[in-house]
């Protein structure tokens, strides 16, 4: 049961970010964790601000959250990559 719950919302999520983030960015939901894939660019440039947004998206969204989000945000050269976790609200 909890493994089901814990998919579904990172779905939601990952399904939230695709339409809210740039459109060269790509993001899929395995091994339990969120992936974005931006440009080199956004990484080396905006990634303060792309983090902001991602946790500003999931806290505005979903709020009341009873699961921890871990997202993986990585240049799309694989070069860079950065993880993070969101921890559950309640």
């Amino acid at each position: 049961m909890k493994k089901a719950a814990t998919k579904k919302l990172h779905l939601e999520i990952a399904s939230l970010l695709e339409k809210a983030l740039p459109g060269n960015a790509k993001i899929n939901y395995q091994d339990n964790m969120i992936k974005v894939v931006v440009s080199r660019e956004d990484f080396e440039n905006r990634f303060g601000e792309v983090l902001h947004h991602i946790k500003h998206l999931i806290d505005e969204e979903h709020p009341f959250r009873s699961y921890d989000v871990s997202v993986l945000v990585r240049d799309s050269g694989f070069r860079f990559e950065h993880v993070f976790k969101i921890w559950k609200t309640l």
